[in-house]
């Protein structure tokens, strides 16, 4: 079992870390659920304190992916999401399903605000897959085409054959979008801005849809597009036709109230399953760094460099060296450009990705 939560006297706070047994005191275990969120609650307080402040520790059992067979999923898609991820839901899926209900038939709105690879897009998946799975339809909104496209791939791929119908639109997709106004799908994958434009065509679009999820939908806050994507959010939300709003956001410092315009709990979690170093690189060659979920500092030691460029390139082959992936964020396209050819020509252990440069020029990002 794994401990999740601890109630002191002053503050609640949830814990992750692993706890060493031997250092407390149990005065009372209960094996029995104490409610819907946790399987176990203990009272401790430590060897070593000698007041009398206890502490109400709440632990929870790992939650796999064999567990969603309780909630009506069927063996075969479970044995699809255990091969492709692993036998463990993440922290942010276990506190959707137990603490926010993801599953009940209601129709609160949920906003779930949470780094990169934390598991968001997933709960989509689950949400879209469970409508389809009643019969019902769902939308699954996108900002990009490229993002748009590789849902597309990914649902068809897994679900085709079990009779869930994905559909895709977008400004250079619309050969289904007859079928989107006619109803003939059960998941429709849309860009933003087509929605806007299929429900300016047929207003009574979403009857018979149960579910809306809006992917990146931080988004709203781009001064080019996030007027549209507030107008067709608004449009959701004051439709006659009652539909349930699934909004994913990346990290969100202050919410200003867009969940309560949302009319949506909040789900936030700062956990990410896989740990984010953030550092400066010196021209001395060390990199100070802060770990996101350790709150850890340390330094790395590399090679000195003087300029930024020859940095950037030893810094770009010590971590190829290591054997993993380097996201380079440029402020201008011409910038893109010459840093890509610089990193082709003199990088080594690698080769100029031509294949991939030539399938990434059919997915260049469009609405």
């Amino acid at each position: 079992m794994s401990l999740i939560g601890a109630v002191g006297l002053d503050k609640s706070r949830t814990i992750r870390q692993p706890i060493r047994w031997a250092d407390y005191h149990i005065a009372f275990l209960s094996f029995f659920p104490c409610n819907a969120k946790f399987d176990t609650a203990i009272i401790v307080w430590r060897k070593d304190y000698h007041t009398h402040q206890h502490t109400l520790l709440f632990i929870r059992s790992p939650m796999h992916i064999a567990d969603l067979a309780s909630y009506g999923y069927p063996q075969k898609l479970i044995s699809i999401w255990e091969q492709e991820r692993s036998s463990d839901l993440l922290p942010l899926q276990v506190k959707a399903i137990h603490e926010f209900r993801l599953f009940d038939d209601y129709t609160k709105n949920l906003l779930v605000i949470a780094p990169t690879s934390s598991g968001k897009t997933f709960l989509g998946e689950l949400l879209a897959v469970r409508e389809a799975l009643r019969m019902k339809r769902a939308f699954f909104l996108v900002p990009y085409r490229a993002i748009a496209e590789e849902l597309y791939a990914n649902f068809t791929r897994k679900y085709k054959e079990y009779g869930i119908r994905t559909v895709i639109s977008d400004r250079d997709h619309n050969e289904y979008d007859e079928d989107i106004l006619s109803g003939l799908y059960h998941v429709a994958i849309v860009v933003y801005e087509k929605l806007t434009s299929l429900l300016i065509t047929k207003p009574e679009l979403l009857t018979g849809c149960g579910l809306v999820i809006a992917d990146e939908v931080q988004m709203m806050m781009d001064k080019n597009r996030g007027p549209t994507i507030e107008l067709l959010l608004t449009k959701l939300l004051l439709s006659p036709i009652s539909v349930r709003l699934i909004a994913l956001s990346a990290v969100l410092d202050k919410l200003n109230g867009f969940d309560t315009w949302l009319r949506a709990e909040v789900l936030r979690d700062q956990y990410r399953p896989v740990e984010l170093r953030e550092g400066i690189d010196t021209r001395n060659g060390q990199i100070h760094y802060h770990e996101f979920n350790s709150k850890q500092t340390g330094m790395e030691q590399l090679e000195p460099w003087n300029t930024k460029q020859e940095g950037l390139l030893r810094l770009c082959q010590a971590m190829v060296d290591r054997d993993e992936q380097v996201l380079i964020f440029c402020s201008t396209r011409s910038s893109v450009t010459r840093i890509a050819r610089i990193l082709a020509a003199q990088l080594s252990g690698i080769s100029p990705a031509v294949s991939a440069i030539q399938a990434a020029n059919d997915l260049v990002d469009s609405t």
